[in-house]
């Protein structure tokens, strides 16, 4: 009978854990259902149900890195800041290592303007040998840098942010912008170039202000080349229009050279590039 009694209650300690696993594994697989769902509501920029299914997801887990960051982020589109920093501050908290997590509320510190919150948690961020996207935190560097107008640091930045990733076209941009407002026409052109190209080639801006560049050094006939690809890769948008008076002001300008080149030694005019 002690024997008997031993194996029933072995028996039922065994039946006690496969429930308790049971259970574990079906919360777990609800935890995962509304996580996913609710990541791709904030892919989908459809921040409500978000918010719903990474409540629910976190109802079941509440302890995950992953879900504590994304339900933070949903508060954070739905406008409620202050909700959103406590739960990327405690998803910090399960992981410290969380670097996605970290670089969110460092972009959030930089917006309300705590720049020195902000400064301390990229550099942390800058230590983690493992992080994939470091060059997105030297370009957020660069642009904290920027509004504290420190130009030279901001460069600095944003050529690491090109040495960690050479593809990376909104570093290529924002130096390109600084070089234009500098004067330095050949290497903005350069830049602007890199910056039309890969994830953004589809953006109008580097494109155009790349013609506005060879512009400014005389080379019309390049110029006019980007700008009538311009009126067909962005057909029907206001870029079309604005690409089209561009080509209309380089013909001007090209015309009133040509015309002031028969009389310059006469007229000693000196000639100006059309600014559009």
């Amino acid at each position: 009978m002690k024997k008997l009694s031993i194996i029933l209650i072995i028996l039922m300690v065994s039946i006690s854990c496969a429930s308790n696993k049971t259970a574990k594994t079906s919360d777990e697989r609800k935890a995962n259902l509304y996580y996913t769902q609710g990541t791709q509501n904030l892919l989908d920029a459809q921040y409500t149900n978000a918010l719903k299914n990474l409540l629910e997801s976190y109802k079941y887990r509440p302890n995950d890195t992953k879900t504590l960051n994304n339900l933070g982020m949903a508060y954070y589109f739905k406008k409620s800041i202050g909700n959103a920093k406590n739960y990327i501050k405690k998803s910090l908290e399960v992981d410290p290592k969380n670097s996605d997590a970290r670089m969110n509320l460092a972009n959030i510190y930089m917006e309300q303007g705590n720049f020195t919150a902000a400064e301390a948690e990229y550099k942390t961020i800058s230590q983690d040998l493992l992080f994939p996207s470091q060059f997105k935190t030297y370009h957020n560097l660069a642009k904290l840098e920027q509004k504290r107008k420190n130009v030279p640091m901001v460069k600095r930045y944003l050529a690491k942010s090109i040495e960690a990733n050479e593809n990376y076209c909104p570093a290529y941009f924002d130096l390109a912008t600084i070089e234009m407002e500098e004067g330095q026409f050949a290497k903005a052109e350069k830049n602007f170039k890199q910056a039309s190209m890969g994830l953004c080639f589809k953006k109008p801006e580097p494109r155009f202000l790349r013609a506005k560049a060879l512009v400014q050094m005389n080379q019309y006939f390049e110029a006019t080349q980007i700008l009538e690809e311009m009126t067909e890769t962005f057909a029907m948008t206001k870029w079309e229009q604005i690409a089209r008076r561009g080509i209309d002001k380089i013909k001007k300008a090209h015309n009133k050279k040509v015309l002031n080149t028969l009389e310059a030694k006469n007229t000693k005019e000196t000639i100006l590039s059309p600014d559009f």
